[in-house]
């Protein structure tokens, strides 16, 4: 999996993008959460936290890191 860091659109917010995501298609999402993937019940746990969140929350598996972070589309503000 390739990931590209983008420059940061809100200040203090991480962003990435994950050209292998369907939901971001290659724009800046915020990380919210990460659940380490070396836990026996973390996919689970990531998909509950981004149904909880909504707004467009998803999850991705992080392999530099061996993690799922919950992440949420940036979107710019006006």
């Amino acid at each position: 999996m390739t990931t590209f860091k983008a420059a940061p659109a809100i200040p203090g917010v991480q962003t990435d993008t994950s050209s292998w995501c369907t939901d971001c298609d290659g724009r800046p999402s915020e990380r919210i959460a990460v659940f380490p993937a070396g836990s026996t019940r973390a996919s689970l746990m990531a998909d509950r936290a981004a149904t909880s969140h909504g707004h467009g929350a998803h999850v991705h598996f992080v392999a530099r890191g061996d993690l799922f972070a919950v992440v949420v589309p940036v979107t710019p503000t006006q």
